[in-house]
């Protein structure tokens, strides 16, 4: 996907008012990365991938691994919050090659 993540911690959710608990969050994206190209930002929150509900950093590394392949178009839905509203937004993603761990 072209991101650094982390876990969206429900207690802060709650604290800043999201409406959503769970999620993953997106601290930087990879410049021209799928992500980048996608139209996802730094602070969106991922909460589902391909039909798939994503409440932690583990879910979507799980998805990634397991269930989805380069070069596979999915849809990503992502919380955005601009102006202290949030809304939904769906995105369509082409997924690059896993980097080698």
């Amino acid at each position: 996907m072209g991101v650094f993540l982390a876990d969206l911690v429900p207690e802060v959710a709650a604290e800043v008012g999201l409406p959503i608990r769970e999620g993953v969050i997106i601290r930087n994206t990879v410049v021209d990365g799928p992500s980048d190209r996608a139209g996802i930002i730094p602070g969106d929150i991922v909460v589902n991938i391909a039909g798939q509900d994503i409440a932690t950093v583990s879910d979507l590394t799980r998805l990634l691994k397991q269930e989805l392949r380069a070069g596979q178009q999915v849809e990503v839905e992502v919380f955005q919050v601009a102006d202290g509203a949030g809304s939904r937004k769906t995105l369509t993603l082409e997924l690059g090659e896993r980097p080698q761990q």
